[in-house]
């Protein structure tokens, strides 16, 4: 299943222990690379047939955001 996530996000995707998914991938700004992690409770919308994440958390080099920074990127992407 993580195979076929990692394809469709374009990004790498665990299993992160209890119920969470990570999803992670190189990125660039300003010349640097560094890598960017999104994790968060899958919560599946079969009506609608959409996959979320619930309680999302975003680490930028190993540093986790804060939750309203966290939406904010979440809504840029």
């Amino acid at each position: 299943m993580t195979a076929d996530l990692s394809a469709l996000a374009e990004a790498d995707v665990r299993h992160d222990g209890g119920n969470r998914l990570v999803f992670q991938r190189q990125v660039q700004l300003f010349g640097f690379s560094f890598s960017a992690a999104l994790s968060g409770t899958p919560a599946l919308d079969r009506a609608a047939q959409t996959l979320t994440l619930a309680d999302p958390e975003v680490d930028i080099a190993g540093v986790r955001l804060p939750a309203q920074a966290t939406q904010s990127v979440i809504d840029l992407v």
